[in-house]
């Protein structure tokens, strides 16, 4: 397995923390404390044929987001912050986000996921979504 630094060193680590209110729920979220997960691995339990297109964006690409498919619903087997084994289920917007940081570890990028011709920048959201094209 290659490991892609993303902040300058060769760990496989997410951390993760789902808290803000008009996040969870304009995503019917639930709230989840500040986690770790050291080598997490994502089993994905539906077909991609299920997955939903959704905008997103990251903080390694401020000020974009596109349209991407991701899974609503993985199995995660990963070390926690004590080095014990854990396994877990996760879904809806929880399984997205886990999705999008395994990928980070896998050197798979936003871009890459984006489907086509969605990438936008901030600025022009409101313009376009207020006027879309005819």
């Amino acid at each position: 397995m290659d490991i892609f630094p993303q902040v300058g060193h060769p760990l496989r680590i997410i951390a993760y923390k789902i808290g803000d209110a008009q996040t969870i729920k304009a995503k019917k979220a639930t709230a989840s404390p500040l986690t770790f997960l050291i080598n997490p691995t994502l089993e994905i339990l539906e077909r991609e044929s299920k997955w939903e297109a959704e905008y997103e964006s990251c903080e390694s690409m401020p000020h974009y987001n596109c349209l991407v498919k991701r899974p609503s619903k993985v199995l995660v087997e990963a070390l926690d912050v004590k080095g014990e084994k854990i396994r877990f289920t996760a879904d809806g917007f929880l399984a997205k986000v886990l999705h999008h940081e395994v990928d980070h570890l896998d050197g798979i990028t936003l871009v890459d996921r984006a489907l086509p011709k969605t990438l936008r920048h901030d600025q022009y959201i409101e313009l376009f979504e207020n006027y879309p094209s005819k």
